[in-house]
């Protein structure tokens, strides 16, 4: 696409005016195709800057597994720049998209996470099988455990290595060390009240109880994530 055109139809992306880019496409057949100056397509980049009408109703000329330049897919980019309303709509479109890996060989929800976006990972984590996460040697779950750890979604981080608990002889010793490290990771290495502390103790105490065929490796995982 020539360079006034494109930015046409990104300025009617901009300001979500869909019948200025519906009406572009028409006039321009196979413009859906045609790639801005950032690599995206016109579903990529509205995915970007969070235009729900305009992904919905090019979803319907545009595959939605279609990639930019650099492997993303549309929900790649949602996860990227933490749309989740748009996020829910690709999935439900085509949920093959939560196991596309772009560049870095990323699936989305390692995107989100990686970017810091809480709502959307939790929203791509309750989607993506967890089977996914454990191609190849778990990559995508070392990956995604990594990603929680900088952004401190240890809720996350709990749960990958409480389903799967083959990957903790892989990456237990790393991430304890990393934890030993992090105070606020943990309720002793932060201010607790009497309460909070009585309350921490209890369900510390309460897991083991009705658990008692948890790897040890995972109770210490248990301690420090709780």
């Amino acid at each position: 696409m020539e360079r006034p055109q494109s930015l046409i139809v990104q300025n009617a992306v901009d300001k979500g005016d869909l019948n200025a880019v519906m009406d572009f496409l028409r006039r321009n057949p196979g413009a859906e195709k045609f790639r801005f100056g950032t690599g995206d397509t016109s579903l990529h980049y509205a995915a970007m800057v969070g235009k729900s009408n305009i992904v919905n109703a090019l979803l319907e000329c545009t595959p939605a597994v279609e990639k930019d330049l650099w492997d993303n897919t549309a929900l790649a980019r949602a996860a990227q720049f933490g749309y989740t309303e748009i996020a829910k709509y690709l999935v439900s479109k085509d949920s093959s998209l939560l196991s596309m890996v772009n560049r870095l060989e990323d699936i989305p929800v390692v995107t989100a996470c990686r970017q810091g976006h809480k709502e959307v990972t939790n929203f791509l984590y309750s989607e993506t099988p967890f089977e996914m996460l454990l191609w190849e040697n778990g990559k995508q779950a070392s990956k995604l455990l990594r990603c929680c750890f900088i952004s401190k979604r240890f809720d996350i981080m709990l749960d990958v290595l409480h389903r799967g608990q083959s990957l903790i002889d892989q990456n237990w010793k790393d991430l304890l060390d990393r934890f030993a490290r992090t105070p606020t990771a943990f309720s002793s290495g932060s201010r607790l009240t009497f309460w909070q502390r009585w309350i921490y103790e209890c369900e510390y105490r309460l897991f083991f109880r009705f658990n008692p065929s948890i790897d040890p490796h995972f109770c210490l995982f248990y301690f420090f994530f709780s």
